[in-house]
């Protein structure tokens, strides 16, 4: 891959993962208007599991771990677009910053609870496209040579702000910082973000995709997370 790597090593008895749960309009630091979802998202409920909204490559098990040619960007619920009226499609303009929001589920607050391990949560990248083929494979996007899909933003997982209300003392001090208003989906923590800015050349009725791209890679073996969303172009 053309991307350096980052060593870790979680327990994966400590942590859950994540994928984006909302993407919202951002102007001016702020969250505005309504929410948008993932491709095929499952809403949280008691019957909640992670695998619902957990994409993995490689697949766990794999031998040798390594992505493969054929390998999809998108999880087989986020191949179509199929938008619900509990999870509907962003709606933003051409040109809009948008927020991707994630929960840290422990990658930030807990990550180095253990002595001796050098950490991090990994490195978020954010592709952007207004040509997708719902066959796309992961390599063919994140192509160096695919001249139609373009990187908006690599960044750390953790923003630097983001928390889950716990006992550690980073959560503890991130609390005690001055931050947004919590939405009401985020309760007690606060969900860590990656903003992208659309292109301004977007015309009202195209739909944009976005590929959220998580590099949370361990040492020895590769451990990528993806989620696939819509943005549709409004006036």
């Amino acid at each position: 891959m053309m991307f350096k790597q980052i060593w870790f090593f979680l327990p994966t008895a400590v942590f859950a993962h994540s994928w984006v749960e909302r993407a919202y309009v951002f102007k001016d630091g702020s969250i505005t208007g309504d929410p948008g979802y993932p491709r095929g998202n499952v809403l949280r409920t008691p019957t909640f599991l992670d695998q619902d909204m957990t994409y993995r490559l490689p697949p766990t098990g794999r031998t040798p771990n390594k992505i493969l040619p054929e390998d999809h960007i998108c999880m087989s619920s986020q191949r179509s677009h199929n938008y619900t009226e509990d999870s509907p499609v962003l709606s933003a303009r051409a040109g809009d910053d948008i927020l991707l929001m994630y929960q840290e589920n422990g990658h930030v607050t807990r990550i180095d609870q253990d002595a001796g391990h050098n950490r991090t949560s990994g490195t978020i990248m954010v592709v952007g496209t207004p040509n997708e083929s719902l066959a796309n494979s992961f390599q063919s996007v994140m192509s160096p040579m695919n001249n139609y899909t373009e990187t908006l933003k690599v960044g750390s997982f953790d923003d630097g702000l983001c928390y889950q209300a716990n006992e550690t003392p980073k959560s503890r001090y991130r609390q005690s910082l001055p931050q947004r208003a919590h939405l009401d989906s985020e309760g007690i923590n606060l969900w860590c973000g990656i903003s992208v800015h659309l292109p301004p050349l977007l015309e009202p009725g195209d739909t944009y995709t976005l590929y959220w791209v998580w590099f949370f890679n361990g040492t020895g073996f590769e451990e990528v997370y993806t989620t696939c969303l819509d943005v549709k172009i409004i006036m």
